[in-house]
């Protein structure tokens, strides 16, 4: 693997202008990072009237790189530095989706998360997730894709199973393209209140399964405007966007 990044990097110019010091940072890149140095080696060295020179610098935390390049402007011929934040596993990071209950044909409840979020230090409303993308096949097969998602919320849940009565694959966002390459894969699904009642088995308790703690809500329906009104999570906000779209979902 290692080697045919190399070979890829090799291939770009801005690679080969930058300091070997900036050569060797890239090649031995913390292995939970190659799924990020193989997408920057695959990167296109222009982008519009942007095209990169060299790199200047980088760095590896803990799940986020921060490349620097020197660019060049092709219209102004302005020379300045430019820099992105890529995260380990490559562009496609999460999923993140929203999950509705019918009874008698009607939505009745649908289910959002409390977290705590560390970059903002503050605990807020939002769509629930968690859950890392799975790979190329299963995404590609709305599904595996599907199936994938039920397994992954029981066990986060803590439930025997969960079937999901209608699925929506509500494609992928850019959630900030100005600072990121990163994007999330958005869903939505219904559950139908028949034979067994959700509204009594989705748990409401603390849950701890990527070192925050978290909680879901059930709220009616009823009350989904003002809760649009007042939070502030994008995904969630995107995911309405799209189900109104699609004629899901009429508010």
């Amino acid at each position: 693997m290692r080697e045919e990044i190399k070979k890829k990097l090799s291939a770009r110019n801005w690679f080969n202008s930058s300091s070997e010091e900036i050569q060797k940072a890239l090649i031995e890149a913390p292995e939970s990072f190659e799924n990020f140095i193989s997408e920057l080696a695959a990167r296109e060295e222009k982008a519009g009237n942007i095209e990169i020179l060299k790199m200047v610098g980088v760095s590896f935390g803990n799940h986020f790189a921060l490349p620097i390049f020197e660019v060049k402007n092709t219209v102004s011929g302005k020379v300045f530095e430019y820099e992105y934040v890529g995260r380990k596993r490559g562009e496609k990071h999460s999923v993140r989706g929203l999950i509705m209950i019918e009874k008698d044909g009607e939505l009745e409840y649908f289910v959002v998360r409390k977290s705590w979020r560390f970059a903002v230090a503050k605990e807020v409303n939002e769509s629930i997730g968690s859950i890392y993308e799975p790979d190329d096949e299963s995404r590609q097969d709305k599904y595996k894709f599907k199936n994938y998602l039920e397994e992954a919320f029981a066990e986060q849940m803590g439930l025997k199973n969960i079937r999901f009565d209608r699925f929506y694959d509500l494609g992928w966002i850019y959630p900030d393209v100005g600072m990121s390459h990163h994007k999330v894969s958005l869903f939505a699904a219904v559950l139908t209140n028949g034979e067994i009642d959700w509204s009594k088995l989705i748990p409401t308790k603390k849950v701890d399964s990527k070192n925050y703690e978290f909680s879901y809500e059930l709220l009616p329906v009823n009350g989904l405007l003002e809760y649009l009104r007042e939070t502030n999570d994008a995904h969630l906000l995107a995911i309405f966007g799209r189900l109104q779209a699609l004629n899901v979902i009429k508010l």
